[in-house]
């Protein structure tokens, strides 16, 4: 894996976190519905399943899934702040872990920069930038 991947590795499972967040929302709603139909009265089909319990059980699946995913990213977080330590260079510091950790981008990045800094820096600038933390990141991490 490279630098970069295991980086973004944190992204991707933050927005699957997410995703699984929405979907689990959206069943806690399906659950809420059938609270009102009486079953002795009323065949129920909500989300194509016609057994409440269908529903139940993917609701406690998916919270397990999701309590799972938040400790591996709180785990990986705090292992990517640790290796993004090592770098020589605070800005490469900050710019990993304002892109990796914080999950903004390069272009927020040049724009709060810029106006931290009170002079204008470049979108192109903070690329390059993000390219040198990266080649550090990986030099300082014995990463390919």
């Amino acid at each position: 894996m490279t630098a970069k991947e295991y980086l973004r590795s944190i992204g991707q499972l933050d927005r699957s976190i997410g995703t699984k967040q929405r979907e689990l929302d959206g069943l806690e709603r399906d659950k809420g519905r059938l609270r009102a139909v009486r079953y002795d009265t009323a065949r129920v089909s909500i989300g194509g399943h016609s057994d409440p319990m269908v529903i139940i059980d993917r609701i406690d699946r998916l919270q397990r899934e999701i309590n799972a995913d938040i400790d591996r990213l709180v785990e990986l977080k705090a292992e990517a702040k640790e290796k993004i330590s090592r770098v020589y260079d605070q800005k490469f510091i900050d710019l990993l872990t304002e892109v990796y950790i914080n999950g903004r981008t390069l272009s927020e990045i040049a724009e709060n920069w810029s106006k931290r800094e009170r002079r204008e820096i470049a979108e192109r600038t903070v690329q390059r930038w993000h390219g040198q933390a990266l080649q550090a990141f990986r030099r300082e991490n014995d990463m390919s």
